[in-house]
């Protein structure tokens, strides 16, 4: 592990900060979190001398065990910078834990991350019976999936469709972390539709409510991290996550999604998580989309994550076939 002294960098870096008896006992000091922006101004991060970092305010999207990230983002500076502020070292960490659950727990304003229900009219996508054979014949139709593997892919994501209200005629893609379900995007099966994707709002005056917004979220990420992998494809879209990871999984391939372009600290924290669950983490961009996959290197660059182009003829990840995806990704 490392140790980080927090409050010499603050001192130096003219970061304000809170120190107790109770958190200097514990090893730690609280800051404002540059994540929640300056709508809060409360001392509401907790800073470990191990050098994790928590928002008591959202632990889910903002927290990290990588000190560097935090440093990076508080002053601006690269890797190497932040470096000069980590030292090597082994830090209990038991203390920092039971400081940021009782803080939660003894804050009654701070946001309880717990889990989601569907609504009732969102139904299971188990089998072509009934309305469901509309949706189910969308993924071998329109999507290319297997009608063999269309059981199987199903349960792997959980996938549920609604036949009734905002979310009518779109196939609901559960987005779970740490198995708790936070939000949901669902993807139209009407060609008519032009809102492709609707996703959760995680606003106030939503209902219901996402837990997280989506574009905080990594789709696929419980997958990616349930086991080693040879190869993690990082990929936008939900469906193009789904090709790749369900006929890539048996060959050590697993896929996950940003939920469109550009790509996000939170986002940032968790692939530095998959990185350590894989061999090698690439980006796979749609075609013409060579921006976009600019930026995501840019801002991943101390994670090591590589370029994979598509072939000329695919337009997008989930327009590879299953052979196309063992050839492609398995050979690296």
């Amino acid at each position: 592990m490392v140790k980080v002294n927090w409050e010499r960098f603050c001192t130096l870096q003219h970061i304000e900060y809170l120190k107790t008896a109770a958190s200097e006992a514990r090893g730690y000091i609280n800051i404002h979190c540059p994540f929640c922006g300056d709508t809060d101004r409360s001392y509401h991060l907790g800073l470990h001398k191990s050098g994790r970092w928590t928002c008591y305010r959202d632990p889910i999207s903002h927290k990290g065990s990588d000190p560097h990230r935090i440093i990076m983002r508080l002053i601006g500076c690269n890797r190497d910078q932040a470096n000069s502020y980590v030292l090597d070292d082994v830090v209990e960490l038991s203390d920092f834990d039971e400081a940021a659950s009782a803080f939660m727990l003894d804050n009654s304003e701070s946001e309880q991350h717990d889990q989601l229900d569907f609504p009732t009219e969102f139904r299971p996508l188990t089998s072509p019976r009934g309305r469901a054979k509309m949706y189910w014949n969308y993924l071998i139709t329109k999507r290319g999936f297997r009608s063999s593997d269309t059981p199987k892919l199903t349960h792997r994501y959980g996938l549920h469709y609604c036949d009734k209200g905002m979310w009518r005629g779109r196939i609901i893609i559960p987005i779970r972390i740490n198995g708790k379900l936070l939000s949901w995007t669902g993807r139209t099966v009407y060609d008519t539709e032009e809102l492709r994707y609707r996703s959760l709002s995680h606003k106030n005056d939503a209902d219901p409510r996402g837990l997280v917004n989506v574009r905080d979220l990594l789709f696929n990420y419980d997958n990616a991290i349930k086991e080693h992998h040879h190869v993690c494809v990082i990929v936008e879209g939900p469906l193009d996550v789904m090709k790749v990871d369900y006929y890539g999984h048996r060959y050590g391939i697993c896929a996950v999604g940003t939920f469109g372009t550009g790509i996000r600290e939170a986002q940032l924290d968790m692939l530095y998580s998959i990185r350590e669950r894989c061999d090698i983490l690439v980006v796979c961009g749609d075609q013409n989309a060579e921006v976009n996959v600019m930026n995501l290197l840019s801002a991943a660059y101390d994670i090591d994550v590589q370029n994979l182009p598509l072939p000329n003829n695919v337009r997008d990840p989930a327009e590879l076939t299953k052979r196309e995806i063992i050839d492609l990704f398995s050979r690296l």
